[in-house]
């Protein structure tokens, strides 16, 4: 039992030896950046060593060596530069005190080390533990126990290694207690997060679910139904059949959009369509035709190149400018103009699109009602402020106004630059 106990405790040993000497290693070469601290604690504590270097410049005597002046202000520069550069601090009271150990060791030692240099070594050491990781403040803590154990301290020596314990055993079981409640912290974050995330797709297939019950369904049996009518009614006459093979195409693509959604809403990883943009408005204005609205379009030859979020922006605005045209002023004209350069009060860098229906469709004035936020009483719908929020999170604005007889929605989206169609 003791044999097989052996080598696992000689692995513990070697592992401790090996981090002792990177430690010791790395107080001596690490360049590593120290962490933030409280300004005010390190203006306080160069404070007190810049009091130091005056006293000690000040009070020498012209009768006295100027070595052991140097070697104080060298302790009073180390307690000064400990606070915003910790380890370079250290290193230099670390050597300074080395030096006056060995000088201690062949002769008479040039000042008494017991005072500020050794109480430069304790502070400094201490800023190093408050302000670097675990190799950094071990290290700098137990080369700074072996110069004040082995250093001429005398009666002073238990004193200094007191305060030295006292003061890194505190720091690093405060940085330790610090890091456990971070971690804790991050860990509720993250379980938090992921319980959202699970709630978020428990919504989003519950919805998916719904729509797949209704919109669907519904939309299948509109398909069917006009594609199956003209063997239920072989007396249709043929523009019936052609207008009820028409509407079949139409419901077999509002099905396939709303199977493109249904995928995203169960699945936010699965692979997304392309996103409708500019190239389509021709082809969606074509659809309006097609469904019986007079459409007059207006757009320059030279497209303007705009964002993808812009161009869907761009998109979705003029749909639901038509399908508003053909519910609330069904015969009307509509008119879709797109300027590039729009003159008057838009600034430039933007595009203007305009859907405008109505038999005055061309001498309308210009909107002055904004799409409210969602959620606001209005007598807007949710259409509407859908394509508010596209524009918003594109950059742009969007405004709707009611005009004679009919209905103005107006889009002014950030452009990108232009190419030639």
């Amino acid at each position: 039992m003791a044999t097989s106990a052996l080598p696992g405790w000689a692995d513990v040993a070697r592992h401790r030896v090996i981090a002792g000497a990177r430690a010791l290693g790395a107080a001596v070469t690490s360049m590593a950046a120290p962490s933030p601290t409280r300004r005010w604690l390190q203006i306080l504590s160069a404070s007190i060593g810049v009091l130091v270097l005056v006293f000690t410049v000040a009070g020498r005597q012209p009768s006295t060596p100027a070595w052991p002046t140097f070697l104080l202000s060298l302790a009073a520069v180390s307690w000064i530069l400990a606070p915003f550069l910790p380890l370079l601090g250290w290193r230099l009271a670390a050597a300074l005190n080395l030096a006056l150990a060995v000088t201690a060791l062949i002769g008479q030692p040039v000042v008494d080390p017991s005072t500020w240099p050794s109480s430069a070594l304790v502070v400094s050491c201490l800023w190093v533990a408050s302000r670097h990781e675990a190799p950094e403040r071990r290290g700098a803590a137990a080369w700074s126990f072996l110069l004040i154990a082995l250093g001429p301290y005398g009666l002073e020596r238990p004193v200094w290694l007191l305060l030295l314990a006292a003061g890194v055993l505190v720091i690093d079981a405060t940085r330790s207690r610090r890091a456990a409640q971070r971690a804790e912290l991050q860990a509720r974050e993250e379980a938090r997060q992921a319980q959202e995330q699970e709630r978020a797709g428990a919504e989003r297939a519950r919805i998916a679910r719904d729509l797949h019950d209704v919109i669907a369904h519904h939309m299948s049996l509109v398909a069917v139904r006009a594609e199956t009518a003209r063997y239920r009614l072989p007396e249709l006459p043929p523009a019936a059949t052609e207008e009820l093979a028409e509407i079949a195409g139409l419901a077999r693509g509002a099905l396939q959009d709303v199977r493109g959604v249904l995928t995203v809403l169960r699945d936010s990883d699965a692979p997304r369509v392309p996103q409708p943009g500019a190239d389509d408005i021709a082809e969606l204005v074509e659809v309006a035709r097609t469904a019986g609205v007079t459409v007059y379009a207006d757009w320059p030859d030279v497209w303007p190149e705009l964002s993808g979020a812009a161009q869907l922006a761009l998109y979705r605005g003029i749909q639901e400018g038509l399908s508003n045209a053909r519910r609330h002023a069904a015969g009307a004209p509509v008119r879709v103009t797109v300027t590039a350069r729009p003159p008057g009060d838009v600034p430039p860098g933007r595009v203007r699109a305009t859907v405008v229906s109505g038999p005055r469709a061309e001498h309308t004035p210009p909107p002055t009602a904004q799409v409210p936020p969602a959620g606001e009483a209005s007598w807007h719908g949710h259409g509407l402020r859908g394509v508010a929020e596209r524009v918003r999170a594109a950059g742009g604005d969007l405004a709707v106004a009611p005009v004679p007889e009919g209905f103005l929605l107006q889009l002014d989206l950030p452009l990108a630059r232009t190419v030639q169609r």
